[in-house]
């Protein structure tokens, strides 16, 4: 500008908007996987690395996450990127017989830049809740409390709108949370299902005016 010129800087990052800046942040974030000796998953920013093992060997493989936990510190901190181990979760996965015979006290932390991190009894996955077993009841609790947050205000309205209006309301705002992720349901138990049933049944109650025990077929 005016015949100056600015100063290079080096940066690690993308422009938020920018046209190249997904396909950019893509080529730049895939060089950390070149660092990884597990299993992984990369969605956008999100970065989930598994490790599979039997039971007598799951030190070892507590033990080859914190190698890659260390590789993937080391490559933020070289690129000038600022990692949140609080935001990290770890959970091991397996058959209720396997989760029942884990010696918890006996097993080695799992630690990300220096901080020790939790094994969780559930954590969160894009959305969608996993337990040690994948039961899926924390993740079918979680939709039930979702839906009925989301219908506490239009139940009030309910004498006061028309079926048309309900129904877009229905479609919008609660079956969205019903149909979220829902190949999951296909795991689910005849107790779980029957959960689901019950609010899609609360659902065409909201929809049609129906009291609580009032038939909906």
């Amino acid at each position: 500008m005016n015949n100056a010129y600015s100063q290079w800087n080096n940066i690690c990052t993308v422009p938020q908007g920018g046209v190249l800046s997904p396909l950019l942040f893509s080529i730049f974030i895939n060089t950390l996987t070149a660092h990884l000796s597990a299993n992984y998953h990369l969605y956008a920013d999100d970065l989930q690395i598994y490790v599979q093992s039997t039971l007598d060997e799951l030190p070892l493989a507590i033990q080859a996450m914190n190698d890659d936990l260390e590789n993937i510190a080391n490559w933020s901190k070289d690129f000038g990127l600022q990692i949140n181990p609080a935001k990290s979760q770890v959970i091991i996965i397996g058959s209720p017989l396997f989760i029942s015979r884990v010696k918890w006290a006996q097993l080695p932390g799992v630690y990300l830049d220096g901080v020790a991190l939790a094994l969780n009894k559930t954590v969160k996955n894009l959305g969608v809740f996993f337990d040690q077993t994948f039961s899926w009841g924390h993740h079918v609790k979680e939709i039930s409390r979702k839906l009925y947050a989301a219908s506490s205000t239009l139940r009030r309205l309910s004498n006061f709108l028309p079926i048309r209006t309900k129904t877009m309301l229905a479609q919008s705002l609660l079956l969205p949370i019903l149909d979220y992720a829902d190949s999951c349901s296909s795991d689910l138990n005849e107790e779980l299902l029957d959960k689901i049933e019950r609010l899609q049944n609360f659902c065409i109650r909201f929809i049609f005016g129906l009291r609580k025990y009032d038939h909906v077929s």
